[in-house]
């Protein structure tokens, strides 16, 4: 709840607003080594603060994933 709230209350998106549609695009592709081009590609053009923060968001949900037996948060829960 923490993490969601501190994501709602930036001042600007975490996905720059520009690139929005892009990101949406890509969620038609059937190919995965394309899926992961565009995704590269569109990466590139993020500031580098937001890719911090995506890369300690990725992290910590990994940490949290890997705990599910545990904690019941899986891959499928976090994605929620």
């Amino acid at each position: 709840s923490l993490y969601k709230l501190f994501f709602r209350k930036l001042p600007e998106p975490l996905l720059p607003t520009e690139l929005f549609e892009d990101f949406l695009k890509i969620n038609f592709i059937n190919d995965k080594e394309k899926i992961i081009s565009e995704l590269t590609q569109l990466f590139k053009k993020i500031p580098i603060i937001n890719k911090n923060i995506f890369s300690q968001l990725i992290n910590l949900l990994l940490l949290v994933s890997q705990n599910s037996n545990e904690n019941k948060m899986t891959n499928e829960n976090l994605s929620i």
